[in-house]
């Protein structure tokens, strides 16, 4: 069994066929260079993944990241770090205070 797919270009010219695998130990594949790997013994036998898929030159992947909720996260981690740093500005005031009395 074989999963094969087209690499089609922007004129849907058929350039040639790729197929994708998986292997149990990706760390231990051997790099034979130009972004090239083989498998080893200890990488494991590669496994087809799936069949039917197409691939397409010049073209955009989308984001898995909702954009509404990073910006969120990002604004609320912000504001966490703005309150922590006051915190800690009023404790050091506190304590320069508190050591003016003392003397």
């Amino acid at each position: 069994m074989r999963a094969l797919s087209q690499a089609v270009g922007p004129t849907g010219k058929v350039y040639g066929q790729l197929r994708l695998v998986t292997v149990k130990a990706p760390d231990s594949l051997t790099s034979v260079g130009d972004n090239l790997f083989q498998p080893t013994a200890a990488s494991g036998q590669p496994t087809v993944l799936r069949t039917g898929l197409t691939v397409r030159q010049s073209s955009l992947e989308s984001s898995n990241v909702d954009m509404g909720t990073a910006m969120t996260d990002l604004m609320d981690a912000q504001r966490g770090y703005e309150m922590t740093s006051k915190v800690i500005t009023t404790q050091d005031r506190l304590m320069e205070i508190a050591n003016g009395v003392k003397r």
